[in-house]
């Protein structure tokens, strides 16, 4: 319980300093993949088919 109060009292005190603690230094270092691997992921990921298909009405929600 005493841990988590000090915990805490830092936080308030020096949120930034509190989480550069937690998460140690800063890393270095750079994008690994090209744009394009990212793009054809992106797409394959959140690429819908019925995208263009019209929505029927709904009058009110229809729970299972």
């Amino acid at each position: 319980m005493e841990r988590t109060n000090k915990e805490r009292a830092a936080f308030i005190a020096n949120p930034y300093k509190f989480t550069k603690s937690l998460l140690g230094e800063e890393r270095g270092g750079g994008i690994q993949s090209y744009k394009k691997e990212v793009a054809q992921h992106l797409r394959k990921v959140h690429y819908d088919p019925e995208r263009a298909q019209t929505l029927r009405s709904c009058d009110h929600p229809q729970f299972p």
